[in-house]
């Protein structure tokens, strides 16, 4: 007969391999599910009708500077002041220092230093965001559940709910630019479309 001791460990060593066996399972499945959103957007997609990538005017990743809204730093301002003013809520702030990190990586509310005649770019006003902002361009990519962008050489990006698409009168093809938020681990949040403006 196997003593307690010698059958408690058989039991530990049991438990941590369905424990294990549990998270492998896990990643393997949402590795399962992003290669099925993938391929149904890549390869169950129609392709386009009216255009390929290369006909578009804008394909692939854009500046935010040209679709975003700016401000330039006056004598008194601070971001609190900004986010008040600009955003109609101070709260906001944390969103104004990411949008413009790229531009002013030292900007923090630790270091809230603004010089006059800064050009800082706001957030839409309608909607919050965690701050990472992205734009692409190219022709819009439509699966059964999602939808994308597709550009010159394969490249391509997004994966969005149609319903984001309802009341426009867009089509598989078509050149759009998307405006979305990204997703940064440390702030939380998800991919948001913003906006899409056709070309």
């Amino acid at each position: 007969m196997p003593s307690n001791k010698g059958f408690s460990s058989v039991i530990a060593l049991f438990s941590v391999l369905l424990v294990v066996a549990g998270i492998s399972g896990f990643f393997y499945l949402n590795k399962q599910e992003t290669r099925q959103i993938a391929k149904e957007i890549t390869v169950n997609s129609p392709s386009p009708q009216n255009t390929s990538p290369d006909e578009c005017h804008l394909s692939g990743m854009q500046s935010k500077k040209e679709y975003l809204d700016s401000y330039t730093v006056k004598k008194g301002d601070t971001l609190l002041s900004i986010a008040k003013n600009e955003l109609n809520d101070n709260s906001r702030v944390n969103e104004l220092i990411e949008v413009n990190k790229e531009f002013y990586p030292e900007l923090s509310l630790e270091k809230p230093f603004l010089e006059q005649g800064w050009k800082l770019y706001l957030p839409p006003k309608e909607i919050t965001t965690n701050g990472l902002i992205y734009v692409m361009s190219g022709n819009l990519s439509i699966g059964d559940k999602f939808w994308g962008v597709s550009w010159i050489n394969g490249g391509g990006g997004g994966t969005f709910s149609k319903e984001d698409l309802a009341g426009t009168n867009l089509k598989n093809g078509d050149c759009i630019t998307v405006i979305y938020q990204g997703v940064d681990i440390k702030l939380g949040g998800t991919h948001k479309l913003i906006k899409v403006v056709p070309q």
